[in-house]
Formats: structure tokens, sequence, C-alpha cells
């Protein structure tokens, strides 16, 4: 099976992949580049969970010799490529599914037992051939000393007969293995097949509206194998074709900001998502509105603003001027995503729904119409009721701000939470290689990840402020930290985050910089401008942890609604999505973005 790729600049577009977990040598990619990759050296990225192949292009092309073997799952893809004098070009990442075949969950064959066996007895036939063709050359007078020393062969037939034996017995004790493995493999296939058609006769159609029901042994993941799956990530996931399951797979992203450029004079400290001991985990529906005070009661002046626990907000009294009262500061807007602004009032007396906000420039705005088209480098501010002055009120406002659709009446609020206990806060720092994450930018990262669909927990990096004082020289302090960097990122490949300094330049000592070693980082700074504490944040090598229980129950209670559904955190971390797509809708989203992209190239469907 041939996957196909087309890169345009930054741009990676698939073309063809149609797959099934389960293979051996078999996958190979074909990749058609645009002139400015012309001359460079280029490389393939997949990742799935903690899979990851890299694998660098011969002829724009890999062939199924390279051993690029794909389990079951979603696959990011992204390409880089570099040139001789340190040119780099890297591109933005596409999704490519694998679906599963009837064994092993969709993982592929084991590779290793196999593969020996195989070389084993490649190296058995090819040691009996020499064999045969020196037995030949003796049958044949070619060793008989006219032309040199008499030939004694004796010692190389003894020799090469007990490697040709030893081979064969490996070869037949690890063909039987295999023998035994495939046997195990169809046993387990069957079985399987029987618990998923046993589960799929199990789920209560009825069950389905009944919040207990999503924790019940993931029988909802188990009858879904072969729907449709979609996939999304970033900061706000907001999806408008998604089937009333739990999340297919679900992964929080760390990442480590600094506000402003750091120097000493003026350290930039170092903020991870979960910095103060948690995330925060929220999926809505339709209605994105966050109402941070259900079932609380507010008093501004004369009037009371109860918020009830549908997102209602009960409204009573009058005031001499304008009353407002503030919903929320948070609301999960992705760009590029139309919302729209609705409220539904009941009773008597008057009431308005502000949407505050900043634009590109940084000026308040006020929305003046019922949606709003979100873009990059605007900024939410508030979400607010408005009572004008001297007016009685007794009434109920039911406000919702909704996804791409306006509404014809009001719709509730539908909000799922969990917490995710963050010690040290979920890092991420950026890099130009060896990425466990692309942003949608095409910028890599390495990061730290919680993984609720396999409950752990996985830490790259590692903020620190342990410094100790090395000495001067010429002017110049200079500070350790003793951390575990990862032995891949040191030295000339040194990548992360220091509070005093973006610069990262390795054998310098004559100026402020930071570089990683193979025993930890060493910082130098002018002397006498360190500040008392310096933190860095470096790749360290990969640990894994199991995540709490109770997490986990909280989690798989959870699901995606129909068929909008909003997913953000209370930290700014990425998240990576699989859901379960709801076909009729999955299917129309496929058609507009192929009508869009017709009309674009000047044709029609």
């Amino acid at each position: 099976m041939q996957m196909k790729f087309i890169i345009d600049g930054q741009e990676l577009r698939v073309t063809q992949g149609n797959m099934v977990a389960g293979t051996r040598n078999f996958l190979e990619a074909e990749f058609a580049f645009s002139q400015q990759w012309d001359g460079l050296s280029k490389w393939a990225h997949f990742r799935c969970g903690k899979e990851n192949y890299q694998i660098e292009l011969i002829n724009d092309r890999i062939t199924r010799d390279r051993g690029l073997n794909l389990n079951g799952g979603v696959w990011q893809v992204w390409m880089h490529g570099t040139s001789a004098d340190g040119m780099r070009i890297t591109t933005g990442s596409v999704l490519v599914e694998v679906r599963g075949t009837g064994c092993l969950n969709g993982e592929p064959l084991p590779r290793i037992p196999l593969t020996a066996a195989e070389q084993i007895e490649r190296k058995a036939i090819d040691a009996l051939a020499i064999a045969k063709e020196v037995e030949r050359k003796a049958d044949n007078g070619e060793f008989n000393g006219k032309d040199g020393a008499p030939y004694d062969h004796s010692e190389e037939f003894s020799q090469l007969a007990a490697q040709v034996k030893a081979d064969a017995e490996s070869s037949s004790s690890l063909h039987s293995a295999v023998e035994q493995l495939t046997e195990q493999v169809q046993t387990n296939a069957d079985k399987a097949a029987t618990a998923a058609d046993r589960a799929a006769h199990m789920v209560d159609d009825n069950a389905i509206s009944d919040s207990s029901a999503w924790s019940s042994k993931k029988i909802h993941a188990q009858t879904i194998q072969l729907a449709i799956k979609s996939a999304a990530d970033g900061e706000v996931i907001s999806v408008k074709d998604s089937a009333l399951y739990m999340p297919v797979n679900f992964s929080v992203i760390g990442k480590t900001i600094q506000n402003g450029v750091p120097s000493p004079e003026q350290p930039a400290p170092l903020v991870s998502a979960g910095k103060n001991g948690s995330i925060k985990e929220t999926i809505t529906g339709l209605n994105v509105l966050t109402l941070p005070y259900l079932n609380q009661t507010s008093l501004a002046g004369s009037i009371t603003f109860h918020v009830n626990n549908d997102g209602s907000v009960t409204v009573k009294g009058s005031n001499p001027y304008t009353t407002v009262f503030n919903l929320t500061n948070v609301l999960p807007l992705q760009n590029g995503v139309t919302y729209w602004k609705h409220l539904e009032i009941i009773g008597q007396g008057k009431c308005s729904l502000v949407f505050r906000y900043r634009d590109h420039q940084g000026m308040v705005q006020y929305s003046p119409h019922k949606y709003i088209q979100w873009a990059d480098g605007m900024t939410f501010e508030m979400l607010y009721l408005q009572v004008p002055a001297n007016t009685v009120v007794d009434l109920v406002a039911r406000p919702s701000v909704t996804v791409e659709t306006e509404p014809l009446g009001y719709t509730p609020v539908n909000m799922q939470s969990f917490t995710i206990p963050i010690q040290d806060g979920l890092c991420g720092i950026k890099t130009h290689f060896m990425g466990n994450y692309v942003d949608d930018k095409g910028q890599q990262w390495v990061t730290d990840e919680v993984d609720l669909q396999k409950g752990i927990y996985i830490k790259r990096v590692q903020v620190t402020d342990k410094i100790q004082y090395v000495g001067e020289k010429d002017n110049i302090d200079e500070y350790f930290i003793n951390v575990p960097v990862n032995p891949q990122f040191v030295n000339e490949h040194s990548i992360g985050m220091c509070s005093v300094t973006n610069t990262i330049e390795y054998g310098v000592d004559s100026k402020t910089n930071f570089y990683c070693t193979s025993d930890g980082v060493r910082i130098f700074v002018k002397k006498g401008t360190a500040p008392a504490a310096i933190s860095v944040a470096v790749p360290v090598q990969e640990t894994v942890t199991p995540i709490a229980p109770e997490v986990l129950i909280e989690y798989q209670k959870c699901h995606m609604n129909y068929p909008f559904t909003t997913v953000f955190n209370d930290s700014g971390a990425r998240q990576i999505l699989t859901y379960v797509a709801d076909p009729r809708n999955y299917i129309d989203s496929k058609l507009v973005s192929m009508h869009n992209a017709m009309v674009r190239l000047g044709g029609n469907i």
C-alpha cells in the first residue's frame, strides 16, 4: 500500500492513504515537493502516541524495506528538510488514520521474532551455499596445491558445519515460536470478536442520556471500532460533527511561556500549564458559555442576580443607574469560528447581553451584531448582562453563546469537567528537531503529556531553579544547574528556556547565554548582574507514571455532544482529541470543504 503526499512550501497535504494495521515491510510513501525543497535532505516524521518514526527520504520515497510499520490509530505526519549551509524548512502536520485489523487491537504482528527468524534462515541458506561451493571446488581439484601451498579446509568445514547447524536449530526453534504466536493471535482475535459482539448487544440505547452509562467499562468504545473517527488539536477544540460517545483518544500537551525578553536585569519567569497544581478540562455542547457562579446570588445596588444551575439568571430589582452583571471572563473561542450570542427573556423588564473584547490593535470593542467571527489577535474580556437605568426588572435571562449556528431558542449550558493534578506544571519547549508535538503553525515542541486513554503521564521537560555558582572568568559569572538532560539535546543540539537569557550558544562563555551538557545546564551572565534566582526549562529523559484512578474515573464519565462539542482547559495547554464522528455531519462537512476548495480553484462541485 502506498501513501502519497504533496508538499508545497510549508504546506503538507495527503492525497492517498487508506491503510490497515498488521502489515510488516509493506507500506510505502511517495512525496512530491515544490522547488523550495530542491537539494535538501528531506525527513518524514510519523507519530501516534509514543510510537515515532523519523525516516530520511531516498529519491523522495520511503520504500517498503525501510520498515514503516504503522500501528492502528491516527498518526500525525510532518516533514522537515535541511541544507548543507544550515537552512531548514518544516511543514505543518496532517493526520493519517490507520484502521485496526482483526488481531492485536490494530497493532502490527510482532516484528522482532519474525525478522530474527528470517535473518537466521537466510544466514543458514547462505552458509549452506558457501559449503556447497567449497565442496565443488574441492571436487574440481582447485585445492591441489599446484599453484601454492596445499589448502587445508578441514577446520574451515568444521566451523562452517557448526555455524550451519546452530543457525538451522535457531531458525527451527524460532519458526516454531512464530507458529505458536500466530495460533495465539488467532485465538485472541476470536475472543476479541466475541467480546465486541457481546458488548454491542449489551448497550442500552436508553441509557445514553444517563451520565453514569459513560463509565460502564468503556462499552461504547468497544462498539465503535468500525465507526468514522475524526481528530482535532489545539488549545480550544470546536467540532461540529461529533457523535454522542466518549472520546476515542484524549491527550493534554504541555506548554511553557515567558512574558517579555529575558535578561539578567529583567528576568522573565517560566510559566507552565497547570502551574497552580492542576489542569481543569471542560467539555461543552452547542452553548459554550462557562458560568463560574452557578447557584450563587450577587447584589448590585438594589438588583439581585441569581445564577441558576441550567445557566439562566434570575434578575430582580431596580437602580437609578445602568447596572452590569459579569457572567464570565472566560470563553473557549477558537480562531476561524463564528459565534452567535443570544438572550431569551421571560418576565418583566429589559436586559441585554454584551460581548466585550479587544481587537488586533488592543482597542476595546463591543460586538454590535448577533454574531462575531473570532480571529487570531483578538482577546476576549467579558460577557455581561446590562440592565438600563430606572428600569424595574423581574425576569429570567437565558444567555447563550453558540458555535456556528444561530439558535432558534435558548440552549442550556451543558458543561462536563474533570481535573488533572499536575505537581510541577505541564511543561513544553520549542525545538527544531525530535519534537513529540507539532502545532498548527508547523512548530515542533518537546512536551510533557497526559494520555488519558492509556492512563499515563509522560515527563519530557523539567523546570528547575536549583543553581550552583561556579566562578568568574573575564568578568563573566558562571552558574550550573544539575539536571538529567536528555542526551539527544546536549552541546550543539541544545534547546530550552532560561529566565535570564534566550541565547543558546554551545561553548561560548564570554557573554550572557546558556546551553545543555551531559551533566546539566551551564549559564553565563555578566559579572554581578545575576538575580537571586535563575530558572531553566530543558528536555530530560522520558519517564512514565500512571494517572491516579480517580482522575480516570471522572474522565470516563465525560462524553462528546451531538453535533457540536467544544473542549478547552483553564491553563492554555494544548489538546489532541480523536472522537467518533456523526456520519451525516461528517460527510456534509467534507462536502462543504471540497466545494470551498473547488471554488478557490475556480471550479464547482
